[in-house]
């Protein structure tokens, strides 16, 4: 069994056998990788929209009390209520707009992942001359 040795570039092949102190020298199992490490996203983004939320509301609803003689006309009231409705649909339209820009990336790079860890295991497995030859075609393809 040949070790792969991986660079930005893609995969070479080496004449090194792998050899660790779990497998010895002999054995044909196949190497398992560990799993990937899942991230989690940090709550900071959602707190900061809540807040905001919180404070815009907070100011429009105590300028409606605080200078309540002049929004005697409902139209007054509606102009204020329009705004504070804009600035709350703008930040949760937002937040949610750049969480599912960032979920899809994630699970972007997880697949990814996964596939050049499957073609890394397919190319360990072949024959090295056959090897050699993918690795040389790939690389003037990507060229």
């Amino acid at each position: 069994m040949k070790s792969l040795e991986a660079t930005r570039k893609g995969v070479i092949v080496t004449e090194k056998p792998i050899i660790t102190e779990e497998t010895p020298a002999t054995s044909a199992a196949p190497a398992t990788s560990a799993a990937p490490d899942t991230q989690q996203a940090s709550p900071y983004g959602f707190y900061i929209v809540a807040l905001a939320l919180v404070l815009v509301s907070l100011v429009a609803f105590s300028a409606l009390l605080t200078f309540k003689t002049l929004f005697e006309n409902a139209t007054d009231v509606t102009t204020v209520l329009a705004s504070l409705f804009a600035v709350v649909g703008t930040l949760v339209g937002a937040y949610f707009g750049v969480k599912a820009s960032s979920d899809a990336t994630d699970k972007t790079q997880g697949a990814i992942e996964r596939a050049n860890e499957t073609a890394n295991r397919a190319l360990a497995e072949m024959d090295p001359e056959a090897g050699r030859r993918v690795v040389r075609d790939t690389s003037r393809t990507t060229r």
